[in-house]
């Protein structure tokens, strides 16, 4: 597989975080662009982006980094990268190795707070 197609695939795993987030159709899923601030494409705001990076984090098996700020794009692209830059390929390919329902379990099992 060459680079591009392994960012492909990072992206689209990267897209079901969002999806799972915010709860979107695959209609709108479909709209967000790769190269486009996420947060401003659809309404992500800082608490929903923390809380996708968290759960693709989790989704590695590995913990937040304590000095990890956003250093990278919030773009599919700049997600992906990251993704593929700061982990070992083992770690991505258990990544990309999760269904979506997997993905969307992870995400129920957390607290809501939104009703608090």
């Amino acid at each position: 597989m060459n680079k591009n197609e392994f960012q492909l695939q990072v992206g689209n795993q990267v897209l079901l975080f969002i999806k799972g987030v915010l709860q979107l159709d695959q209609t709108r899923l479909e709209s967000i662009s790769w190269s486009e601030d996420i947060k401003s494409q659809v309404g992500l705001d800082s608490l929903r982006a923390f809380d996708m990076i968290v759960y693709i984090h989790e989704s590695l098996g590995v913990d937040l980094p304590e000095n990890m700020g956003l250093e990278f794009e919030m773009t599919i692209n700049g997600i992906a990268s990251y993704i593929i830059n700061q982990y070992d390929l083992e770690l991505v390919e258990a990544f990309l190795a999760k269904t979506e329902d997997e993905v969307l379990a992870l995400m129920s099992d957390e607290d809501d707070f939104d009703d608090l």
